[in-house]
């Protein structure tokens, strides 16, 4: 099998797992920032750690990738329903480089200062232990859960539900 052919394979092989999206944050001294994020999984048991990849284009990756120190620093992850496309869009096709998505939005700090989404009563703080690059147009922040909320009748926003949506950062802009 030819390269091409593989990774149209892998592209429709993942495309069918139909990943929940949620919405990420961070605190980047008193402003918040955010960003829809597809590839994220919890990363083991014990202890319960959590990792989310960020695109390197993406404002929100920035923000991390501009401390001193990214470990100790914390994220939000909330999950995105049936019933959140538009919040989906406000934080998936804008960028935090032009617009203020929370100002479009109710929200409030938590835990460590982690903007929290009013509309997200499903969502957990992470304090990031490890920063893990690839080589790849994605980072990867893992950490240990610190605060978690859950809301009622969670039913996941996946991605075949927003692919109408066009990213802020398209993945053309991508130096190869």
């Amino acid at each position: 099998m030819g390269k091409t052919r593989r990774m149209e394979t892998f592209d429709w092989l993942v495309q069918q797992m139909n990943a929940a999206l949620v919405v990420v944050t961070v605190d980047d001294h008193g402003t918040p920032a955010g960003c829809v994020v597809g590839f994220h999984i919890q990363c083991s048991i014990e202890p319960r750690q959590y990792a989310v990849w960020l695109s390197k284009l993406n404002h929100t990756y920035r923000v991390l990738a501009a401390r001193d120190r990214v470990e100790g620093s914390y994220i939000g992850i909330h999950s995105l329903t049936e019933a959140d496309h538009d919040l989906a869009e406000l934080f998936g096709a804008n960028t935090g480089d032009e617009v203020d998505k929370f100002a479009a939005c109710d929200w409030h700090r938590g835990p460590h200062g982690v903007p929290i989404l009013d509309r997200c009563p499903s969502h957990f703080v992470v304090g990031i232990t490890a920063v893990v690059d690839l080589d790849g147009d994605h980072m990867c922040f893992a950490g240990n859960p610190v605060a978690a909320e859950r809301g009622d009748d969670y039913r996941a926003l996946r991605l075949s539900a927003a692919m109408d949506i066009d990213p802020g950062h398209p993945p053309e802009e991508i130096e190869g």
